[in-house]
């Protein structure tokens, strides 16, 4: 989102530029330089302040139209600053994901089946949020006399962003790989699979952020999908999931046969593409393949895991598998072990960071009792769908 607002505002600066010179030279009018360049930068200001509105309203409308039809909050996210509903409280940690400046995670209605529950308000929000605060934007521009240059042209930027960022959410589409709202609307309707799986992904990520391991989650929640849609994100994901589940449930061969196919498929986007190939090189490690792990982790993949390590105990758990069997240091593997447990509390993920303390505990072969468990509540889940 930074990189986004920074080439944002340069590319205004440049084309205000190019446009007060062009108005120069055509007009042979000399102006207010300084008067130009305080309401360009008030203008540049206030398209820069206009984004970060939009977005945050934007995941705003999400949480209200969820609420309204039935979900449970589960975490809310602009930037990396994540607040979340862990074990009936509200807590502030830090995670992003590459190409997203926001998101509103929330858990479906228990009071349907999977395969049933309402999407289409809960992917709306964002989109409806944006128009209809750029309308009473618009509302507030025409009413305001012409006097009120400033604060006008502020209402019109404001009105301007809300309908980009309306479009670009509301037309479906992939932006860098993620799919948007009305991509995930257009998907998802009369497609009872997706639907199903769009739920999974929604209550694992809540049961995880409450401390309970995939392992452990109710199975009926990953029955299999034998002809997965690779150019689907949601399918893919789905699939993603079951291999995780069965790599907590000690079925390495099993997880490894489900994620080659995703790992190497062109038609998976590539942030799935990097998750799987990551989960894969997990697998080979854990099933003392270690030759192969070393393959997958070429200098692009070693740097999408640095790059979310420190949010991820699952790729923690990969850099400490690589330097133990591949590079035979086992000190660094070690010290990684330690830096886990030393910020356990700040994993989003607490019930993957249990599972993978426990893989680390197994590699380095640690006694049974050491201190590799998470200290966060579970939530019960047997009521769960």
């Amino acid at each position: 989102m930074k990189k986004f607002i920074i080439t944002f505002a340069i590319s205004c600066l440049i084309g205000l530029a190019i446009g007060i010179g062009a108005a120069v030279l055509i007009t042979g009018k000399t102006i207010n330089l300084a008067q130009v360049l305080l309401e360009v930068g008030i203008v540049v200001a206030g398209l820069i302040v206009s984004v970060f509105l939009h977005i945050t309203l934007h995941e705003v409308g999400h949480l209200l139209c969820g609420l309204a039809g039935g979900y449970r909050f589960v975490s809310f996210r602009i930037g990396s600053l994540t607040f979340i509903n862990q074990g009936g409280r509200t807590r502030v940690k830090r995670f992003s994901i590459a190409g997203t400046g926001g998101q509103c995670l929330m858990s479906p209605p228990t009071d349907v089946p999977l395969e049933k529950i309402p999407t289409r308000l809960y992917n709306a929000g964002g989109v409806l949020m944006n128009v209809a605060l750029s309308a009473i934007a618009m509302v507030l521009f025409y009413a305001l006399p012409k006097e009120q240059v400033i604060v006008r042209e502020l209402l019109m930027a404001f009105a301007l962003i809300g309908i980009m960022l309306a479009l670009l959410n509301g037309i479906p589409m992939k932006m860098g790989g993620i799919a948007n709202d009305g991509y995930n609307i257009l998907k998802l309707s009369g497609d009872p699979q997706g639907t199903h799986d769009f739920g999974v992904l929604l209550l694992v990520n809540e049961q995880s952020q409450n401390g309970v391991r995939i392992s452990e989650m109710p199975a009926e929640w990953f029955t299999e999908n034998p002809n997965v849609n690779f150019t689907d994100p949601i399918q893919v994901n789905a699939e993603l999931m079951r291999a995780a589940r069965d790599i907590d449930s000690d079925r390495m061969q099993q997880a490894i046969q489900r994620l080659q196919p995703i790992a190497i498929d062109k038609k998976v986007i590539p942030l799935l593409a990097n998750e799987a190939r990551c989960a894969l090189a997990t697998a080979f490690y854990l099933n003392r393949q270690a030759n192969l792990a070393a393959e997958l982790l070429d200098k692009p993949l070693m740097d999408y895991i640095r790059a979310h390590a420190s949010v991820m105990s699952d790729k923690q758990l990969l850099l400490a598998a690589k330097a133990l069997l591949t590079d035979g240091n086992r000190p660094e593997a070690e010290r990684i072990a330690a830096e886990m447990l030393r910020k356990k509390d700040e994993y989003l993920m607490q019930g993957d960071l249990v599972a993978n303390l426990e893989f680390i505990r197994r590699l380095l072969a640690l006694p049974e009792d050491a201190d590799t468990t998470s200290t966060q509540p579970q939530t019960d889940i047997n009521n769960q769908q």
